[in-house]
C-alpha cells in the first residue's frame, strides 16, 4: 500500500488563515472575491468556528457581520449584501428594502441557511470565556431558533423544512432531483456577472422561479403552509438545527447577568 504523503500541518493552518486574511472584507470574510463577493451565513459559521483558536475576535466580527441583517422575524438569511459589488441573484432579485422584517440599512436576501451559528458561538465561548460576548448576541440566536421552530416547522413534527435547494448548504445536490422534478419546466434569461445567456439547465431556472414565488409572496409563513411547491424536511439541515439547539442550551446559563451554572459541552 502506497504511503500517505506527509502533511505540515502548521504550514496548512498558516495557509488557510492567510486565505481568510485575504478574504476579509472590514466586516466579512467573502468565499471568494469576485465570483462570492458577499457574506455568505453557511460560510461565515464555519469561518468563525476556524478562527475561534487562533483569532476569537476576527470570528465574533464574522458573525456580527452576519447578524447585522438579521430579520425582525428571527429569520438569519443567506446571503448579506455588504457592498455593491455585482452578483446574481443580487438585491433586485431578494428586494429585502421593501419587507418590513428586513433590516432597513442592510440589503439581504429572503431565505435561510443551516443555522450552524449558536455552535459557532459556543466554539468562540470555549476558546475566550467571554461572557460578555454570549450575553450580545444571545437573542439573536434564540429568535433564530424560535423563526425555525414556528415558521417553518411546516408539517407540525417539530423539523424544519427547507423551502429552496440554497437553504440547504447543498445547492446542487441530487437529493433534489425529485422535489425539482415536480416543478413545472421553468426558462428564464438572466444575468449573470460577465455574462446575459440563458442558462442550459432548468433546475437553475427554477431555483430562480421558486426564490421570485417567495418573494413575490411576501415572504408569509402562511403562504409556505399553504401554496409554496418546494417544502423539504432535510437530515442534513435539521442535524445542524439540533447541534445548535444544544450549543444553544449549553450557553443558556450565561444569557443573564448571574449564570446558575458553568456551561460545558453540547450533550
Amino acid at each position: 500500500m502506497e504511503a500517505r504523503p506527509a502533511v505540515d500541518d502548521a504550514a496548512l493552518g498558516r495557509e488557510a488563515l492567510h486565505v481568510l486574511e485575504a478574504n476579509w472584507m472590514g466586516s466579512a470574510t467573502v468565499p471568494a472575491p469576485g465570483l462570492y463577493p458577499h457574506q455568505w451565513s453557511w460560510d461565515s459559521a464555519f469561518v468563525a468556528i476556524g478562527l475561534a483558536r487562533h483569532l476569537p475576535g476576527r470570528g465574533m466580527a464574522e458573525l456580527d457581520g452576519l447578524f447585522q441583517g438579521q430579520w425582525a422575524t428571527g429569520m438569519i438569511p443567506h446571503i448579506v449584501f455588504h457592498t455593491s459589488e455585482a452578483y446574481f441573484p443580487g438585491p433586485s432579485v431578494w428586494r429585502s428594502s421593501e419587507h418590513a422584517d428586513a433590516p432597513p440599512a442592510i440589503l439581504t436576501s429572503g431565505l435561510t441557511t443551516p443555522p450552524l451559528h449558536a455552535l459557532a458561538v459556543w466554539r468562540l465561548w470555549r476558546h475566550t470565556a467571554d461572557v460578555g460576548y454570549v450575553r450580545r448576541v444571545f437573542p439573536a440566536l434564540a429568535a433564530q431558533h424560535a423563526y425555525l421552530a414556528t415558521a417553518r416547522d411546516l408539517g407540525g413534527g417539530g423539523l424544519a423544512a427547507i423551502v429552496h435547494p440554497w437553504e440547504s448548504g447543498m445547492d446542487d445536490s441530487p437529493a433534489w432531483d425529485e422535489p425539482l422534478a415536480a416543478l413545472p419546466e421553468i426558462r428564464y434569461g438572466y444575468r449573470t456577472p460577465g455574462l446575459d445567456e440563458r442558462h442550459p439547465a432548468s433546475d437553475h431556472d427554477r431555483y430562480v422561479w421558486l426564490a421570485l414565488r417567495y418573494r413575490d409572496a411576501g415572504y408569509r409563513p402562511e403562504y409556505l403552509r399553504d401554496e409554496h411547491p418546494f417544502a423539504v424536511e432535510d437530515p442534513l439541515f435539521n442535524g445542524v438545527w439540533l447541534a445548535s439547539c444544544q450549543a444553544l442550551a449549553a450557553l443558556a446559563p450565561w444569557r443573564a447577568s448571574t449564570p446558575r451554572r458553568t456551561p460545558s459541552r453540547p450533550p
